[in-house]
């Protein structure tokens, strides 16, 4: 089900309409207690895995590759290397709107489930 259950739904119309769930959500809500519904997970991910898939996913050589790498250069001097490069305000001035434009190119390399740019 790709329905989002809440307590606001929008009408044939288009229009919001406070209080009211659709039936769909009014079945999952009869046979779900809270403690499911809080508990409840999408059983894939976007790519038809099951989540957190470290051993065979789609994206495995780019994850693998990437905790290699953080693992290998995770050292004193290349944590005082990358501090004293990073912490600087040298970088630029950005605007929040440009800053969302850069994390669109920006996809998280040691996540298995997702390919999606962080924005």
């Amino acid at each position: 089900q790709s329905e989002v259950c809440s307590t606001a739904a929008v009408s044939e119309q288009g229009s919001m309409s406070s209080g009211t769930v659709s039936p769909v959500c009014e079945k999952a809500q009869e046979h779900m207690s809270l403690e499911a519904l809080h508990d409840w997970r999408p059983k894939e991910n976007a790519f038809g895995d099951s989540f957190r898939n470290y051993a065979d996913s789609k994206r495995q050589d780019i994850v693998e590759q990437t905790y290699r790498t953080m693992h290998t250069l995770q050292t004193v001097e290349f944590g005082r290397q990358v501090r004293e490069r990073w912490l600087k305000f040298d970088k630029g001035e950005f605007t929040v709107m440009e800053m969302i434009a850069l994390l669109d190119e920006l996809v998280d390399d040691s996540d298995p489930d997702n390919e999606l740019p962080n924005s």
